[in-house]
């Protein structure tokens, strides 16, 4: 399931930068990196339980305002970065809303608890042959 479709689309806001590191005098005239903004605390995208555990499992990459920030610069052109930035904020959501499957408990196979019984008669003998001898 695609959490992005949620999302009301006008309280995304995208923003053109200019890209850094190398690329000649293109990269210092064009701005095609782009940044994603979305406010979680003012969405209305999701109902208040979804809104209130995606806040406290996002909190770490929210700025003080309640903004969600992400940067895109692998591409030469805008819409390739954009796409990418919501490609980013998919992943984030789907990872935020998986839910870890529960540890079954299990007991121990009656060949681990004799191996384990081993080693530990071997350990205790180990240990045995340390002591003084006593020569009365």
């Amino acid at each position: 399931m695609s959490y992005i479709d949620q999302i009301i689309p006008s309280e995304l806001c995208f923003e053109a930068t200019r890209s850094s590191g190398p690329g000649g005098q293109h990269v210092n005239k064009s701005s095609t990196a782009m940044i994603l903004r979305w406010n979680i605390r003012n969405s209305k995208s999701f109902d208040e339980k979804t809104w209130t555990y995606l806040i406290n499992k996002m909190a770490s990459l929210l700025t003080n305002d309640g903004d969600l920030v992400i940067r895109s610069e692998e591409f030469r052109s805008q819409e390739s970065n954009k796409r990418r930035c919501l490609d980013k904020l998919d992943k984030m959501l789907n990872a935020a809303f998986l839910k870890p499957k529960k540890r079954k408990k299990k007991k121990p196979s009656k060949s681990s608890i004799r191996k384990n019984n081993e080693i530990k008669k071997q350990h205790s003998q180990r240990k045995k042959l340390r002591k003084t001898v006593s020569y009365e």
